[in-house]
């Protein structure tokens, strides 16, 4: 009996020692790809104006969801209602695509569905139109970002083709500022250092 408390006690004292050891060689950071997006451009189609948004991104293998937001402000003169107006259209469109990642850039195209709010205030008489409409959202990127950096966290930069099929249809140009992960870096952890830290 005594034997055998012995050898449990060996085992799992062994079993401790080796499994801290792994986790020692081959702990390490690897970061999720995921990043923020603002955009600003001009646009063309049914009317033209400012296209401005902002985009949350998230990739998985080669799987990319894309959450985006436009605004479009038109100017001059509205095709709609044939006369001056101010007007814009909210778009909120959820995209799925692909993106391939080639070291320090990347290519991406996607596509989805989304939902979209004209308004529009004529400038001589106080009428408000409203219109909402469902349409196909699409856009094709190019990005550029670090590939070697001390964090993964950074800045990117790109330009951005958006449209979207509809009844106020549109294709827009934008530059395109981007913040976060944009591939994954992978980082060791060396359990000597943070035995240093402490």
């Amino acid at each position: 009996m005594k034997n055998k408390k012995t050898l449990i006690l060996i085992v799992i004292i062994f079993t401790s020692s080796s499994v801290n050891k792994i986790q020692g060689q081959e702990e390490s950071f690897t970061n999720p790809v995921a990043f923020l997006e603002i955009f600003i451009g001009p646009y063309g189609g049914e009317n033209k104006g400012v296209l401005l948004g902002s985009e949350m991104n998230y990739q998985w293998n080669k799987n990319l969801m894309t959450l985006r937001y436009s605004s479009l402000q038109e100017s001059g003169d509205s095709k709609l209602l044939k006369q001056t107006t101010n007007a814009n259209t909210d778009e909120l469109a959820l995209l799925y695509g692909l993106r391939k990642i080639n070291n320090s850039h990347s290519l991406s195209g996607s596509a989805g569905l989304s939902y979209n709010v004209y308004k529009s205030n004529s400038r001589n008489e106080n009428n408000e139109i409203r219109d909402r409409f469902i349409g196909l959202a699409l856009e094709a990127n190019i990005k550029w970002f670090k590939y070697k950096t001390d964090s993964p966290f950074n800045v990117g930069f790109g330009l951005k083709l958006s449209g979207n099929i509809s009844k106020n249809s549109y294709v827009g140009l934008s530059a395109v500022l981007s913040l976060g992960w944009h591939k994954i870096y992978e980082e060791r952890i060396d359990p000597d250092d943070s035995e240093d830290e402490d």
